[in-house]
């Protein structure tokens, strides 16, 4: 199968390093997102799973929107600058919830969920079966069970064309690199 993957490293550094320090109103202004009881972010457009990733493939699919798995766990710094600095952008938050049905799973969560082959397995069985490597991870599938992409936590305007390579299909194009690349660019 086929992975396009965004890879931290050589593309990184030279978009982050363009990036004006304007690119994002500054952390201290926007409101914080509450916690739950587990130590994760409470956010309007998450959705809870319905223990069943087939269903869930389904109901997004319903919903016209592609799949997008957030793998989180908890401590994990990034996952707070994911939600404290980026996702409470409002554009930012109104752009991934109009477009994307979103839910989060649990990098080493116990909790057992159907895989797409029927298996019942913990949240940590599947993450490592899905080789998801780090935190805060997006998977976008489309509604055939295909991972169109993964996307890791960087700044927001590469996070943006990250979501953007899925919505505006991308995919169909280009690699998830060439495309982001390409939007940065056009500014």
């Amino acid at each position: 199968m086929l992975r396009r993957s965004f890879v931290l490293g050589a593309l990184a550094a030279p978009i982050v390093g363009s990036l004006p320090a304007s690119a994002a109103p500054s952390a201290e202004l926007l409101p914080k997102p509450a916690m739950d009881k587990r130590g994760f972010y409470i956010e309007d457009w998450l959705h809870n799973s319905s223990g069943d990733l087939g269903q869930d493939v389904a109901i997004a699919k319903a919903a016209g929107k592609p799949l997008a798995i957030l793998w989180e766990m908890v401590p994990c710094p990034f996952c707070t600058q994911l939600h404290e600095e980026v996702l409470v952008i409002p554009e930012m938050r109104a752009y991934v919830a109009e477009r994307f049905y979103t839910m989060r799973l649990d990098m080493r969560g116990t909790e057992p969920v159907v895989d797409f082959n029927g298996a019942h397995r913990s949240q940590r069985d599947i993450a490592s079966a899905r080789r998801v490597l780090g935190t805060p991870t997006f998977s976008f599938l489309d509604g055939n069970r295909k991972e169109l992409a993964r996307l890791q936590y960087l700044p927001q305007k590469i996070m943006l064309a990250g979501f953007q390579f899925i919505d505006e299909g991308g995919y169909l194009k280009t690699d998830l690199n060439t495309f982001i690349r390409r939007k940065i660019a056009q500014g």
